[in-house]
């Protein structure tokens, strides 16, 4: 999805409604750090071709995974904006700004 679709998709609904992501294991959490990152677009799909992708693995992967990603596949990625809950910020009360 792209940045303009989610905005889009987000105008559609009240401004007063919360935006939240999944948690860990059950319930969800509210989004408190956005950051860019560099990924590479179905790298786990492609990587997992052969066989079942993992429930647990996303389609995408961060060029800073622990894959040993060659500097070839680095060269593919492309920035993406992640959301997320970050606990580590959650449990020292965050305040600040995202990017942070």
């Amino acid at each position: 999805m792209k940045r303009d679709d989610l905005i889009f998709i987000l105008n559609l609904y009240p401004e007063n409604h919360e935006v939240v992501v999944s948690g860990y294991e059950e319930g969800y959490d509210d989004i408190n750090e956005i950051k860019i990152i560099k990924m590479l677009k179905n790298y786990n799909t492609e990587r997992n071709s052969n066989e079942k992708q993992s429930w647990y693995e996303g389609k995408h992967e961060d060029i800073n995974s622990p894959y040993n990603l060659t500097d070839k596949e680095k060269s593919k990625a492309i920035p993406a904006i992640f959301l997320n809950f970050n606990l580590e910020k959650d449990n020292k009360k965050y305040k600040g700004g995202f990017n942070d």
